[in-house]
Parts: C-alpha cells; structure tokens; sequence
C-alpha cells in the first residue's frame, strides 16, 4: 500500500533535527549579527576619529594650537577647552576622552549609540555595551585656582593646560585658594611653605565614580584575588553627575551628593587643617598647607565652625568639615588604578599609602610629614637606621614634596635629593592626599545609640567633660545647651552599632569605608561601641574608631575640609 504522509516517528525526527539545526544555527546568526554590530560601530568610531584627527592637523596648519587631550561631553568635543565643530554624516559620540600626541591620537574612550569603544596605546580596540563614558569631570569652583608642580614650584596655569591632571597617569587636579590680595596671573610661582604665603589652602579634587569589589579583597593588577594582607584594587568607573543609578554590580559613593544635590565632584583639603604659627592659640587663622602644625586644639564644634571660615573666599560654593562619607571617597580612589595602588612606581605593601606623622612629637603635628610605613620594601628610601644624624624613626622623616628631615628637628635636608617616591600621599606621588594614614583625625560623623526606650538616638557625646561641643543630649544623661547647634544634616553622616558592628542608618554601609574594607592591608582594629565612644575618628586611610571626639581627649585630634556646590 502506498504511503503518502509522514509518520509520527518520522516527523520526530525531523523537529530533533531542526531543533539541532536551529541549536547550530541560531548562535552563529547572533554572532553574525554582533559581529555586524561592532563592526559597524568601530567603522563609526574611525570616521570620527580620522575627520578629528584632519581638522586638528588643519588647526596645528594654521598655527593655533596643538592639543594633547579632547573631551566630548553631551555630543560636544573640545581640544585643550577649544570646542571643535565637526562636519560629519551620522551618528556623533555623546562622550568620551581622546588623547593626542604629535598630532597623532594615541588612545581613546567614547561611547557611540551606547557601546563604550575602548582603543588603548597598543592598538587594541574594543567594544562594549554601557550607557556612559568612564570620564572624569573637574569641575573648578569660583574662588579657586588651578595649579600645577614644576620644578620644585607650584604655578598658577588655566583649566584648558592639558598638564593640570591626568588620574589615568595618577595625577589629581590640584587647586588653591589664594590670599586676599594675591594675584592670579597664569604662569605665577606660589609660595605655600614658611611664613606669609600666598595661599589659604591646597586642594585636590576627587571626580565622581562609581566603584566594585571583586570578592572580599578586590582583584590585584596581576589578576590575582587579593588578601587582607595584600588586598587588590578597587574598580572604579568616572560618571557625570547625570548619571545617578549604578551600573549593574557598582555602587556610587554617597559622599557625590550633597543634601539633595548630585555631585560631578568633591574638593578635599590635600592635607591636615593647620595654622601657620605653632598651635598654642587655637583662633588663630586656619591654612591647608604643607610644613604647618596641625590644628588640634578645637572640639568637633569648634573645627566646623573653623572649616566655615574658607567660604569667605568662595562663591556659590560650601566649605565644611569633612564627613567620614568623603574621607572613604578618597580611600577608595587611592586604592585603585587610579591612585598609589596604580602607580608603578610602587610594588607589593608599598602600594599602601605611607604613614603621615602629624601626631609625632619630633614634627611638632606638622602637615604631610612621612615616616613610611609598616612592611615597606624600598630600604633605600626610608634609610632602616635609627642612630643615623639625619634619620629620625627607623624610616626616616620626610616633607611632603621629598626632602629628608635632620634628626629629631623640624629642618629640612636641603644637600639631600630630592625623591617624590618618599611622598606619604594617596598617588604616591606629590599630587595626592596627604595625612591620611599614621594620625587620628575627626570627621562628621555621628554613631547613633539606644535610649532607654530602645529608640535609635543621636547623642553629642557622653557627658559634660566628653562631647563634640554641639547642643544635644548626653548619653550618660543630662544635655547641652551652651555649645553651638548641630548644622544640617547633610553636614554629617550617621551610622547604628547593630551587633558590635558599625553599620549606616540604611540598609547598609557601602562606600563608607567602614565594613567593606574594614580588615583590608591589616587584621581587623576598629574601637569597641559604648555610650563613651559616639563622635566618629579615622586613625587610617582604611580604619577607624569612635570617641566623644571632645575635650576629653582636647588637643589631639586633626580634620579636613571639602568644598562642593552649595
């Protein structure tokens, strides 16, 4: 009999193999379709590339300039702050970073039609989904001004000097705020050390990102997972304010926002507040400057208002105390590849930013002194010799920008070189943050205890001879009433002890350089958590611990100041 349909065992057979078929086929047409995609969008990018290379060639033809960086934010591409207009069909990369060198680009990161495209120095281009570009955006404030290091000098220059900074190389954009009265004609040599200097205060600007940790240590620049003894590098993205959720698997440092305002950045003082005379006066006028004595001698009250007074100097801009959110933006960024641990001049534990010996009798508490630190390597730096007449610890003293101390004085070594990898800073380098490691240093921040209603509250200290200086309560009862009034809230972060472990008044403690990195380069050392122990202090660039922050302990602890946006 003939058959003239297909059997059910038949038709079996065929569904397995178009199933197989479509198994084979189905991934190598989505290839295909990628491989189109991202070849089109590097075909994109090298259009664009090749007519900005043309026009800047035409630029360096006529004589006006020869850039060595180009930004393009919001569609918009400037070369050394000369906006750029290119006539080319198509879409136009909406942000990116472009370095040039001899005419010629080296390197770039833009994102075109949402695809970050990555070209680095060895050629090697690659394409990836993202919705921003990993940028940094310095945003300069009015009433600062930008510096750059020079022979041995800081000089005035203009946001448009391609040498300001540059965090892929470690080098942070520095600014000051000049004296009433000094000029600030590009190109002038600053003094910032000694008696009457042209400056207020030295600054250095941490750009918004957002960061991840791989594990519990990060991953190491080898690839290798990191310790607690040799913990890894932080993963950090540059971002515009505009952007204000995290791409998947980051988190965006709360110290980028400001009460209700979103940050590009935060201005941080690159060291110690201190004043220019030895600090037996605490009134006296307050400078963030190098080779100063620390200000130690004001309460948490006392040192807000203190961090005021650099408004006067400023507008539409907020000079305040510095919170313990900002002090963690700064940690972070060191430990990434943007910061010491990136920097090649430093290998293994020397990565770790070096000790700051601000609280050291032989310095006198002075501002961005080094002594090294624990497990340093490099012998020839840090001289291992305490007996020595020009050593005075068994690493050494040094002055922020080098130079090696006499023996238990304050002089500097002028017949010894200079060598700027002896800098205690958070780049390892003289562009960095100094005194964040080796002293103890009062930040605003507040841990919330329990009453005796089992209610979250906020105590200013633990009585009278042992508070911050602010009106409030006392944990041990009773309140103060003669002190100045807490400021806003968005001055001062809050944090609750939930089972012997400092945790935020949020879900969690994420960017505050508190659980997250608590026992990263050293065991675990954070203080113990009592009615006594309320006022929040750093002791390490990674460590903290909690006092009353006040008179009780007067005359020993240090702070900082930021400036953001009003």
């Amino acid at each position: 009999m003939r058959r003239n349909a297909f059997t059910l065992i038949e038709l079996l057979a065929v569904i397995v193999i178009l199933a197989i078929i479509s198994l084979i086929a189905v991934p190598i047409v989505i290839n295909i379709i990628n491989d189109s995609k991202i070849s089109s969008i590097k075909e994109s990018t090298n259009l664009y590339i090749d007519a900005l290379e043309k026009e800047i060639v035409k630029l360096n033809l006529k004589g006006k300039y020869n850039p060595d960086k180009c930004l393009i934010m919001d569609g918009k591409i400037s070369c050394d702050g000369e906006e750029i207009e290119l006539n080319i069909s198509g879409e136009k990369p909406k942000c990116g970073k472009i370095k040039i060198k001899n005419g010629k680009i080296i390197s770039y990161s833009i994102n075109l039609k949402n695809n970050l495209v990555i070209k680095n120095e060895n050629e090697k281009i690659e394409v990836d989904d993202s919705e921003f570009c990993s940028i940094e955006v310095v945003e300069l404030k009015q009433g600062l001004t930008p510096v750059i290091y020079k022979d041995g000098n800081w000089i005035i220059t203009t946001e448009n000097d391609p040498n300001w900074y540059n965090y892929d190389e470690q080098k942070w954009a520095n600014a000051v705020i000049l004296e009433h009265g000094v000029s600030n004609e590009v190109g002038k040599t600053l003094k910032v050390d000694g008696a009457n200097p042209d400056v207020k205060a030295m600054l250095v600007y941490i750009p918004r990102y957002e960061y991840k940790i791989e594990g519990n240590y990060g991953k190491r620049l080898d690839g290798t997972d990191g310790t607690a003894e040799y913990p890894g590098a932080i993963d950090i993205n540059f971002i515009p304010k505009e952007k204000t959720i995290a791409t998947d698997g980051y988190i965006i440092p709360p110290a980028f926002k400001f009460g209700a305002k979103y940050l590009n950045g935060i201005w941080v003082g690159k060291f110690n507040t201190g004043v220019i005379s030895l600090y037996s006066a605490p009134t006296l006028p307050p400078y963030v400057l190098p080779n100063i004595p620390a200000l130690v001698e004001q309460d948490v009250s006392q040192q807000f208002t203190t961090s005021r007074l650099f408004n006067e100097y400023l507008t539409n801009a907020d000079s305040h105390m510095m919170k313990n959110s900002e002090w963690a933006a700064i940690a972070y960024l060191s430990q990434s590849r943007y910061g010491k641990y990136g920097n090649s001049d430093y290998e293994g534990k020397d990565k770790r930013v070096y000790y700051n010996n601000t609280s050291f009798w032989y310095s006198q508490r002075y501002t961005g002194r080094s002594l090294g630190g624990d497990g340093i390597t490099d012998s020839d730096v840090y001289p291992d010799e305490n007996t020595s007449n020009t050593t005075s610890s068994t690493y050494g003293f040094y002055t922020y920008d080098g130079y090696l101390l006499k023996y238990k004085t304050n002089e500097i070594d002028n017949t010894k070189k200079q060598n700027l990898l002896t800098v205690a800073s958070t780049t390892g380098n003289i562009y960095g943050v100094y005194d964040m490691r080796g002293d103890s240093v009062n930040v605003m921040a507040i841990e919330l205890q329990k009453n005796s209603s089992g209610e979250e509250t906020l105590y200013i200290g633990a009585r009278e001879n042992a508070n911050s200086g602010f009106n409030g309560l006392y944990a041990e009862g009773g309140e103060k009433i003669d002190g100045i009034d807490l400021p806003d809230s968005k001055y001062y972060d809050t944090y609750v002890n939930k089972n012997a472990n400092l945790r935020c008044n949020t879900d969690d403690c994420y960017g505050h350089a508190l659980s997250e990195t608590l026992s990263w380069w050293r065991p675990n050392s954070e203080g113990g958590f009592s009615q006594n122990n309320t006022w929040l202090m750093r002791s390490d660039i990674f460590y903290f611990y909690t006092n009353p922050g006040a008179s009780y302990y007067y005359g020993t602890r240090g702070f900082r100041i930021t400036i953001t946006d009003e």
